[in-house]
């Protein structure tokens, strides 16, 4: 693998970052790429030069990798190995620019413990609970202070992944217009 690794680095004038070797010898993708959740892939190594070229990462971001995708037009990135930041970033394959990239995760082991989640997951996560509340044998089945305990522990948890940096601008305000719209339905009618 290591000469795959190489190839890698010499096709797109980069040092891959040993937490990505190591991500990609743990899961084989020398061989093919990973689904590693329902929305969130992790490239095959065959496939990461052509892809990085395709979508121009190495022009509007010389220093990334792009590793994978989310399903949802946004690619999953990493920093190049001289760099020292192991965060893992998620930007929009139509829109790239280091203003632009959004931290998933902190690092790799954080973004496993995490399920490998991605951008799409939080849109997608923000249209089941509206699609739950629209249910009204959901909401009959669980008590009101459940609900509003619930929502307002959301709003403080998307609060907290703002003031961290962990989430673009406009993934935070789609979910806390979601949040706060199903807040005002689940106070008591006056």
């Amino acid at each position: 693998m290591d000469a795959l690794f190489a190839r890698i680095d010499q096709a797109l004038n980069i040092r891959l970052p040993g937490f990505y070797k190591a991500l990609a010898q743990e899961f084989r993708l020398d061989q093919q790429a990973m689904q590693a959740n329902e929305l969130t892939l992790l490239h095959g190594l065959g496939d990461v030069p052509s892809l990085n070229a395709a979508y121009e990462i190495q022009r509007h971001l010389p220093d990334c990798l792009m590793i994978g995708n989310d399903s949802g037009g946004c690619g999953i990135l990493v920093r190049a190995d001289d760099s020292g930041d192991s965060n893992i970033y998620c930007c929009g394959l139509g829109a790239l620019g280091p203003d632009e990239l959004a931290v998933l995760a902190p690092s790799l082991a954080h973004w496993r413990k995490i399920g490998w989640a991605s951008g799409a997951h939080r849109w997608y996560e923000s249209r089941d609970l509206t699609m739950r509340w629209n249910s009204a044998e959901w909401r009959e089945s669980h008590d009101q202070a459940t609900v509003q305990h619930f929502l307002r522990t959301q709003l403080a948890t998307l609060a907290d992944m703002r003031a961290a940096g962990t989430i673009d601008t406009k993934l935070y305000l789609h979910r806390k217009q979601t949040l706060e719209w199903l807040e005002q339905r689940a106070e008591p009618a006056r």
